[in-house]
């Protein structure tokens, strides 16, 4: 990473905060061109066909906003590097929803020859009207490394410059432009348009799961990003229970 002059006394601090990151590139797709197990935004869920449906706190059905194949992805630290882990939310709830409202399911060994429910007809599309993702996604996946967010509070204890009011408008956006956190992407640092919610103690070591940004079929709100943390901890364990749900918009 190359870095302006007014950058150099932190390039120590920016290697040392350096993460993996999966980019996740999405392109729109006809819903019966995904296959079950395939990684996916708003497809349907690999589901074994004897399992219980996710429903909201309405008792509805959910939406199934992502589905991550870690097999067709290279392997992340700390993240499973097998199964699939899907991200339920409710359909008409989401924008301002309660606990549970989301549900993060994991699969850890997804077996071929288990029988599948393939019957989504209860999924209607009045239900789908409110949903952030338009449309089905396919899904492909790149390990890059992750210098920071301006917007992350871990990105602000290594770069205390970020407060300075010594910075012309110029710097301000250099640095942006080289910490861009946007996109979607599993782990790294988190994006958001108003501030991170993990100035709280109790929630402040909480990792990225995933982020799903807003881009030409995904809106949050007025270009808004939706991010999924949770405890490191549980993240280790694969106990994706502990998982909350945020998001926020211009």
């Amino acid at each position: 990473m190359i870095l302006p002059d007014f950058l150099k006394p932190f390039e120590q601090a920016l290697e040392k905060g350096k993460m993996s990151t999966l980019q996740i590139s999405s392109t729109p797709c006809q819903l019966e061109d995904l296959k079950p197990t395939q990684s996916c935004f708003m497809g349907r869920p690999w589901m074994p066909v004897d399992a219980e449906y996710p429903k909201d706190s309405k008792g509805q059905p959910m939406l199934m906003w992502a589905q991550i194949n870690f097999s067709e992805a290279p392997p992340l630290r700390d993240f499973p590097d097998k199964g699939i882990l899907q991200f339920f939310l409710s359909a008409t709830e989401w924008y301002d929803m309660k606990a549970e409202d989301c549900k993060i399911v994991y699969w850890s060994d997804p077996s071929v020859e288990t029988p599948l429910r393939t019957d989504f007809s209860f999924l209607t599309e009045k239900l789908l009207d409110e949903s952030p993702i338009s449309c089905p996604h396919e899904l492909c996946f790149d390990l890059v490394d992750d210098y920071g967010c301006p917007q992350d509070i871990r990105t602000q204890e290594i770069l205390p410059i970020l407060d300075s009011d010594d910075l012309t408008e110029e710097q301000e956006d250099e640095i942006y432009k080289i910490l861009d956190g946007s996109g979607h992407k599993l782990s790294g640092y988190a994006y958001f348009t108003q501030e991170d919610p993990r100035y709280k103690d109790t929630i402040k070591d909480h990792v990225l799961l995933m982020q799903i940004d807003s881009d030409k079929k995904i809106a949050f709100g007025d270009s808004g990003v939706a991010n999924f943390f949770i405890p490191k901890e549980a993240l280790l364990k694969r106990d994706f229970s502990k998982a909350w749900f945020n998001w926020d918009c211009y």
